[in-house]
């Protein structure tokens, strides 16, 4: 096999393992979301609460998404960039 089959595949073997990670943390951080948006932290539930603390749960909803998203944007550029060396 020739260096750049080699760093073909060994790009591909990085991008798996960030993926992996990636999905394999996803659920911890589910969890503690909710544990996060309970009415013994946050209270996100509740309507009365300040404007502050209503983006607050926002940002806690949406950063689950944006980390996994990120993730596999990260493993999907480096198994696509082009002037990495791997050597």
């Amino acid at each position: 096999m020739n260096k750049g089959g080699q760093a073909l595949f060994l790009k591909f073997m990085i991008a798996i393992a960030i993926i992996v990670v990636v999905l394999a943390l996803a659920p911890l951080m589910r969890e503690m979301n909710e544990d996060l948006r309970g009415s013994t932290r946050m209270d996100c539930d509740n309507s009365s609460i300040s404007d502050f603390d209503k983006m607050g749960c926002l940002s806690s909803d949406v950063s689950l998404f944006l980390i996994v998203a990120g993730g596999l944007l990260i493993a999907l550029a480096v198994f696509n960039i082009r002037r990495l060396s791997l050597r």
